[in-house]
């Protein structure tokens, strides 16, 4: 088993530190973009606070680390949801049923899904969704543990990273990482085989709904009357009116645009 060490942590810091360093941002900069605090940014960078999952994830987007923060911070997190029976600073609000992780393109290997139930859970079986470009796989875990499953499976090089989308239910806590030869992956799962292709129109249409879904949500959250949210309104009610074909169109723009 791992252990997590502090000079490994602030390495991880470090990292994060001079990603910061070379796009020329202060802390408070850093901190807006991200909605977080300066302080906990330089706690992080410190070494001293390993943080949660969704503020790494915005670090690596903000720097364009294209998974490399995110897959280094699994690897370092991992012995410690095993050793203390749930993340560190991880508690049951932050169980969600949708996740999305980003694996480095570069990687070539195994990859893994660590999925734990919350407190009280693991009598209730899990059904796992994962849908990874155009390709989905779906597992259900019936024998459960308080220390949740590791689903395992197989990634190629990519030229570009592409985004793994995991739905679970119900709700749960989910980690990412790749494959480590000091890692012992207990209660494993693997899931090598057994994906099929999913029918692109129809993905088309999923991501279109959830573009839909998220305008309607930043609306909802812009206070009525304002500019922000009469071009949200209006921003909405244009994208439910794109053809299939304009769909496709934008989301060759957002992927290459890295939104």
């Amino acid at each position: 088993m791992l252990v997590m060490t502090t000079a490994a942590w602030q390495a991880f810091g470090a990292e994060l530190r001079v990603a910061r360093n070379l796009q020329h941002r202060s802390l408070n900069q850093v901190a807006q973009a991200i909605a977080s605090s300066s302080s906990t940014i330089h706690r992080l960078e410190q070494g001293v606070a390993a943080g949660r999952q969704e503020i790494i994830r915005a670090l690596d987007a903000l720097y364009g680390a294209e998974g490399h923060l995110t897959d280094k911070y699994g690897r370092l997190m991992y012995p410690t949801w095993v050793a203390n029976g749930g993340a560190l600073r991880m508690t049951e609000q932050h169980a969600r049923s949708t996740w999305q992780h980003t694996f480095p393109n570069a990687h070539s290997g195994d990859v893994w899904i660590l999925v734990r139930p919350t407190t009280g859970r693991s009598d209730k079986p899990l059904r796992v969704e994962l849908r990874w470009g155009p390709w989905l796989r779906t597992v259900t875990v019936s024998e459960l543990t308080s220390e949740g499953v590791s689903l395992l499976t197989g990634k190629s090089r990519d030229d570009v990273a592409v985004p793994l989308h995991v739905t679970v239910e119900p709700a749960a806590h989910l980690l990412f990482g790749t494959d480590d030869e000091a890692m012992q992956l207990t209660h494993t799962q693997k899931i090598h085989t057994g994906w099929r292709l999913v029918d692109e129109t129809r993905e088309k249409r999923s991501v279109h709904r959830e573009l839909v879904d998220a305008l309607y949500s930043a609306e909802g959250r812009a206070v009525a009357g304002t500019p922000d949210g009469r071009r949200l309104g209006l921003a909405r009610q244009a994208l439910s009116e794109l053809s299939v074909e304009a769909q496709h169109i934008l989301e060759t723009v957002l992927r290459e645009r890295k939104f």
